[in-house]
């Protein structure tokens, strides 16, 4: 079953730790006026590499792939700065093996790379 990430505040800028498989990182939620969205930028915990920066968190989207999987990203857009608090603003991390179980499951190649 895939984990919801805890992104709750409605603070303008905020550092969101998280762990993902086995790592580490630290989400930076950012609030920009001018798109009305959420960015991101995440940094790896173990040796601070960035691996996204100010990227819009879409719905529909995916907002990161790492090795242990991938977070996407549910919801109404547009949304606002405090669809996260309310719960209509969600991140949802799915392992590799639960992606590989739902593509198996719809017959899809479960070595199918998803974007």
């Amino acid at each position: 079953m895939p984990a919801k990430v805890p992104f709750t505040s409605t603070d303008l800028t905020y550092k969101a730790p998280v762990t993902l498989g086995d790592e580490k990182y630290i989400f930076t939620m950012d609030w920009n006026f001018r798109s009305n969205a959420w960015h991101a930028s995440v940094v790896r915990g173990s040796d601070q590499v960035q691996l996204v920066a100010y990227r819009r968190v879409s719905p529909g989207g995916t907002l990161l792939n790492i090795a242990a999987g991938k977070l996407f990203v549910y919801g109404k857009d547009p949304y606002d700065q405090g669809s996260f608090a309310t719960g209509e603003l969600v991140v949802l991390f799915f392992t590799t093996e639960e992606i590989a179980t739902l593509l198996a499951a719809q017959g899809r190649d479960p070595e199918m790379k998803i974007v």
